[in-house]
Formats: structure tokens, C-alpha cells, sequence
């Protein structure tokens, strides 16, 4: 009897001894840790070529502005966009449409979120000896081809260029691309220069971003009523990033 007692006294002082302290946390029991890596952003801009030539020598014509095939000129009348008679009534009431073979060309590739806005100012114009001329002008842009988010946006053939995509507008003063229809061939969109201070805004486009942009012109001839001169206008070209 005496030995039970001692056994269960001593279980006693066990139980009692396991329980008389208490854990304390000095600080978080679970905690993050983060990785952090600074990367410099990279934006590269070439303005490969600035100039969009309308010559005596080369170009496409149509009686339409779009969604048509342009045939290489010289136009019906053996013309081309610079002769005096190029769109003349005689031989196409409502004139004619050409578009240049020269276009400019810009490069682009970045590592940032990158946008871009084309703005412009007016049609071709020229003045001299106070009589004011204007030709009814457009431009067309081409991703021949271009990457955006490590994609290809290409979705067909480019004349003069291989693979590639026209813009387009898929809202007002938005720029699309890779549209199956509007981004093929005939079917680009030819964008008003008038009137001016028009805009619109490509982006912002995600990394990878790498490729070139092809700007060409549109005018719309009509024989001797255009004044001969040395007409101009610009598209102002913008590229912002964060």
C-alpha cells in the first residue's frame, strides 16, 4: 500500500512539473522573405528613315482611298503621283489616288511599357504668290514586322515588307493591331492628315517589345487643278514610357 501511494505521489510531481512553466515568443513566429532585383529599363528608337517622297519614278494608284488593291504606277494615263495631269478629269472624274512607294521607317525595341502617338498637321500644302494649294493627304502604318509581349503580331503578307500587320483604329484616337481583317492587306486603313492636331495613341504595348514601323502616304490628284509646287506636311511622332 505504501508503494502505490509513493507511485502516484511522484506522478503527482510530474504533472505538476511539466506544467509550471510557460513558452515565451520573443518576436513573429512566421514572417516573409522577399527578393528584389532592379532592372534598367532599355528603350531603343531608331528613325531609320524621316521621309516620305512622292517621285517621279515609282508609286501605286487606285480610284479608290482603301480596301482596294493599288496597281503599280504609271497610272492608266502613263502617270505618275508628281505629273501635272496625275488624277486629271479627263480620264477619271473624280481624280485618282496614289500611294508612295518611299515610306519612313522606324525601329523600335524596349524592355518598358512603351505608347505611342502620331499627330497631324493638315493636308499637303503650298503657297506661293498668294494662292494657297491643298492635296488631300493620308498615311497608312505598317508593324513589318513587330513583337509585343514577346509575340509576333504579323497575321500576313506586306507588300515590300514580308510579314507584318497594318494599324488600325479600334476606337477613336486608338491604334489596333493584328486584326485578321483590317490588318491585311488591302484592307489597312488610311488615316486623314486633316485637319490637324488629329491624334492617335498606340499602346501602352508590353516587353518584349522589338520591330519596325513603316509609315506610307496617301494623296488624292486631280490633274491641273492642283498648283504646282513643292508641297509639305509632318506627322509628329511621339514615344512616351513610365
Amino acid at each position: 500500500m505504501l508503494r502505490v501511494i509513493v507511485a502516484i505521489m511522484a506522478v503527482a510531481t510530474l504533472t505538476l512539473s511539466a506544467a509550471a512553466y510557460t513558452t515565451t515568443w520573443d518576436g513573429d513566429a512566421a514572417g516573409d522573405i522577399t527578393i528584389y532585383l532592379t532592372l534598367d529599363c532599355y528603350i531603343q528608337i531608331e528613325w531609320q528613315d524621316t521621309d516620305i517622297v512622292f517621285d517621279g519614278t515609282s508609286g501605286w494608284f487606285c480610284d479608290q482611298l482603301e480596301d482596294v488593291p493599288y496597281a503599280a504606277c504609271p497610272d492608266g494615263d502613263g502617270k505618275f503621283p508628281t505629273d501635272p495631269w496625275a488624277g486629271s478629269s479627263y480620264y477619271a472624274s473624280d481624280g485618282l489616288f496614289y500611294e508612295s512607294a518611299d515610306g519612313a521607317v522606324i525601329f523600335i525595341r524596349s524592355n518598358n511599357p512603351l505608347s505611342m502617338s502620331v499627330t497631324t498637321n493638315g493636308d499637303l500644302y503650298f503657297e506661293e504668290e498668294g494662292c494657297e494649294s491643298y492635296i488631300p493627304t493620308w498615311f497608312t502604318m505598317c508593324a513589318a514586322p513587330f513583337m509585343v509581349d514577346g509575340a509576333w503580331t504579323g497575321v500576313g503578307d506586306i507588300p515590300g515588307d514580308g510579314f507584318g500587320t497594318y494599324l488600325n483604329e479600334t476606337s477613336t484616337g486608338v491604334l489596333g493591331y493584328n486584326d485578321p481583317v483590317e490588318g491585311l492587306h488591302p484592307n489597312q486603313t488610311a488615316f486623314p492628315c486633316s485637319p490637324a492636331t488629329t491624334s492617335w495613341t498606340l499602346g501602352p504595348l508590353c516587353p518584349g517589345i522589338e520591330g519596325t514601323l513603316k509609315f506610307l502616304g496617301r494623296i488624292h490628284r486631280h490633274g491641273m487643278e492642283d498648283m504646282g509646287g513643292n508641297y509639305t506636311t509632318v506627322l509628329n511622332v511621339l514615344f512616351t514610357s513610365p
